[in-house]
């Protein structure tokens, strides 16, 4: 059996065990317990409490006084709570918006007014951090958004607090996250950052030529963006508007010292298609490169000159003669010779 209670100092109401029973909870072996706890501050402060989770023994349930549920012979569980109040306002939390090129560098100052300051702040030092979604956000974050305070502490409640914002993505993205502003003796602002990062300049164009039913091939260099970071992964693809002449080889691989190489093969298999567009994306977990891509058919051109056969239109002698020959002997006129015969004459019907 456990008996469940919540040690602290704070005032009445802050912290709230809100359970139907605090005694003589029972837990199965290797199961497990929720506890329900309520916290309703009243002043924007680090609030602080302890869980205590303690075996009943004979003592306790004889003598509920604390000094004998502390005794060194009890078996106990202590969880230390912390509570930090968020300042709320009346009004809706403004949203900053910074939008800027991928691999670009945009510049911009951030003022921030904190709502719900008490009249007796004064000079109060405080803190500021990024929270992203996820570990992968967070490392991507780290090395695009730099937000710097001009002021280390609070001057009071009226004097906004002014950040300098450096956000330099290295590739297209598009994302929401939370800057916390966390005043020393308690009290939490939250606000949303909104990042984007758009499409920049291209890294280069890459043309080539070929036959229907051949084969073109252009190798294209990739720069490590981190030559002393070791391998970093890349994957090669091309976009929607692509067509399926082009291909990119490997389509995965490892970035090992200061560049590696992918292949773009132009393969086009229809006459009609002259020429053909599509682009190149290269992708790392912090970087992004992207290559236009031109390829055509080379034009026919038919070969020009004069004919060098010379007829010869005159006829050998033999040749001659036996084309007279030929016509001076008599054929035989074989419709003319049946219809002088006898018979055919007999067979005639006599007109009248």
């Amino acid at each position: 059996m456990l008996t469940v209670r919540v040690d602290t100092k704070e005032d009445e109401g802050v912290f709230v065990l809100n359970a139907k029973k605090t005694k003589g909870v029972q837990v199965e072996p290797f199961a497990t317990l929720q506890v329900h706890l309520s916290f309703c501050p009243e002043v924007m402060r680090v609030h602080a409490a302890t869980l205590v989770l303690e075996v009943e023994n004979d003592n306790n349930n004889n003598n509920n006084d604390n000094d004998n549920k502390d005794s060194a012979s009890a078996l106990a569980w202590r969880f230390p709570i912390e509570g930090f109040v968020d300042a709320t306002t009346g009004t809706k939390t403004p949203v900053f918006v910074f939008s800027t090129a991928a691999r670009t560098v945009l510049k911009d100052t951030l003022e921030i007014r904190l709502a719900g300051l008490s009249e007796l702040v004064v000079n109060e030092p405080f803190t500021h951090e990024i929270l992203g979604r996820d570990a992968a956000e967070r490392a991507m974050l780290k090395k695009a958004l730099t937000i710097t305070a001009r002021e280390s502490f609070i001057s009071n409640a009226e004097t906004p607090l002014v950040f300098d914002v450096l956000f330099e993505p290295l590739r297209v993205f598009q994302t929401k996250v939370d800057f916390i502003i966390n005043k020393s003796s308690g009290g939490r602002w939250r606000f949303e950052l909104q990042l984007l990062a758009e499409e920049g300049d291209i890294d280069g164009v890459i043309k080539m030529e070929a036959l229907v039913h051949s084969t073109a091939s252009r190798k294209v260099a990739i720069s490590n963006p981190h030559p002393n970071g070791g391998r970093t992964p890349f994957e090669a693809f091309m976009s929607l508007c692509t067509g399926p002449e082009f291909t990119v080889r490997p389509s995965r691989g490892i970035i090992e010292g200061e560049e590696t190489v992918v292949e773009v093969v132009y393969a086009p298999t229809d006459y009609g298609i002259l020429k053909s567009v599509g682009k190149l994306m290269v992708q790392s977990d912090d970087m992004e490169w992207a290559f236009d891509l031109q390829g055509k058919v080379p034009k026919y051109v038919p070969p020009t000159g004069t004919a060098k056969v010379t007829p010869d239109t005159e006829l050998r002698a033999d040749t001659t003669r036996k084309w007279a020959e030929e016509k001076a002997r008599v054929r035989p006129n074989f419709v003319r010779g049946n219809l002088n015969t006898k018979h055919v004459k007999d067979s005639s019907p006599t007109r009248r």
